[in-house]
């Protein structure tokens, strides 16, 4: 029987609904320098439509990349997007003058070709069954960058590297 003729009172609290996810292998070079928040590429996006209103949703994303700033180590941060309702999803409060982002980052960098990881997770209320798309955008803070994902700069077999990017949605019953 459809997921969609089964009532809500069948699932417990809890109870995965559905998983969507988004895999690519698609290197993205030379992105830019994200010195405002921008989508990173719209091969990352997941849709999903939830079937149940009073369902959460768990997203999570997990990506590698590399900045070409060398030794110079700098703040990134990453945020859930929601490309249907142009919204910001589970980000901090409004403090000041400091971005809302999902996640933040800096890492101690030797050259061009250091790896970073980006692993992050949101969990926010369905509040109705319309479908809707997710992506992440990313910034930097400062110019005078660029970024490569899901590979490094340089192509060498010493310290180059191709990984890929996942991004899940899971519709968790309320």
């Amino acid at each position: 029987m459809a997921l969609t003729k089964i009532g809500p009172g069948a699932f417990p609290s809890g109870s995965i609904i559905q998983v969507v996810a988004t895999t690519s292998t698609t290197a993205v070079n030379d992105a830019g320098a994200f010195t405002s928040f921008g989508e990173i590429s719209t091969n990352f996006r997941r849709a999903i439509t939830p079937l149940f209103a009073d369902s959460n949703l768990l997203l999570e994303a997990q990506f590698m990349f590399n900045q070409h700033a060398g030794s110079v180590s700098l703040v990134q941060q990453a945020k859930f997007y929601d490309v249907t309702n142009s919204a910001d999803v589970f980000v901090g409060e409004e403090l000041g003058s400091r971005n809302r982002c999902t996640i933040s980052h800096r890492a101690s960098h030797y050259d061009a070709n250091d790896p970073d990881q980006m692993t992050m997770r949101g969990f926010i209320p369905a509040s109705n069954t319309t479908a809707r798309t997710y992506t992440i955008h990313f910034r930097c803070e400062a110019s005078g960058t660029n970024y490569d994902f899901n590979q490094s700069h340089g192509d060498t077999t010493s310290y180059g590297f191709s990984c890929p990017f996942i991004f899940t949605i899971k519709e968790i019953k309320g």
